[in-house]
């Protein structure tokens, strides 16, 4: 089993090999296949070199899903998955709280529009994670988690 959202973010998820479990069977973990890189805030030239392979789509969405896992105080072993991804001009986000034993869950999706201007999709990105964890509360999620 290979983690289809690392495979899809890296664009290597065509078809000929498996078959993928879809997010409504298996939602992935918040960040699961994006990769980060540290550096020193004072290193200019590195940082300039860092933001060439930075891909925005990949930053938007993961934003999303690490806001969820925040805003849920939730852990890398909770029972939680989350999938942010741009379609078109709009970030999505699919999150899902389960019991530790899986006999209940609580789901929701949302949808925002991408403004044009990147300082503003950072923001809205930051608005839909919270949003959605505003969503799974009042629904229940922290009763879940165990």
């Amino acid at each position: 089993v290979l983690a289809a959202a690392g495979l899809r973010r890296l664009g290597l998820l065509d078809g000929t090999g498996g078959v993928p479990l879809e997010p409504a069977v298996m939602t992935p973990a918040p960040g699961q296949g994006a990769l980060a890189v540290e550096c020193r805030t004072d290193d200019a030239d590195l940082r300039a070199a860092l933001e060439l392979l930075e891909d925005r789509t990949t930053r938007l969405a993961v934003t999303a899903e690490r806001v969820v896992l925040a805003d849920l105080e939730a852990g890398c072993a909770a029972p939680l998955g989350a999938l942010g991804s741009v379609i078109g001009d709009h970030l999505h986000l699919d999150v899902v709280v389960l019991r530790p034993d899986g006999t209940d869950q609580i789901r929701t999706s949302a949808a925002v529009p991408l403004p044009p201007d990147p300082a503003d999709q950072h923001e809205a990105a930051l608005a839909l994670g919270q949003d959605v964890a505003r969503r799974m509360l009042a629904a229940g999620a922290s009763e879940l988690g165990g």
